[in-house]
């Protein structure tokens, strides 16, 4: 059974929305000092919150060390059990973006963990 058209690329569209940002933030003017070697935060749009534009919720994310994944209604608070086709595996999808971003970062040395890189969790949504 073949899978519905938008299944079969919303795991290349997370990989290049990640490498996307990692590319962003090598070419970016640097708008603030080299961060610490501190827990990164989660910066959330104040325009996120007070519009709805982006529907998130705490109990619909996961985070990781240099992610955090959003996600909306349909697939619920547990979305491995969600329903077909909103169902998928956060801890996978959040290990491969680490694996990516370890090997652009630290092995590839692509773009250096300085600024906003060094500051804030990569937000996706899924």
């Amino acid at each position: 059974m073949q899978l519905p058209r938008a299944r079969r690329w919303r795991p290349w569209l997370v990989v290049l929305f990640a490498l996307t940002l990692l590319t962003g933030a090598s070419l970016a003017p640097q708008l603030v000092p080299p961060a610490s070697a501190a827990a990164k935060t989660v910066y959330i749009p104040a325009r996120w919150t007070q519009t709805g534009e982006v529907p998130w919720a705490a109990n619909r994310t996961r985070e990781s060390t240099n992610f955090i994944l959003l996600w909306g209604e349909k697939s619920g608070t547990d979305p491995v059990s969600a329903p077909s086709p909103y169902n998928f595996d956060p801890n996978s999808i959040i290990t491969q973006l680490e694996n990516l971003y370890s090997f652009y970062v630290n092995t590839m040395r692509f773009t250096p963990e300085t600024g906003l890189l060094a500051q804030h969790k990569i937000v996706v949504i899924v």
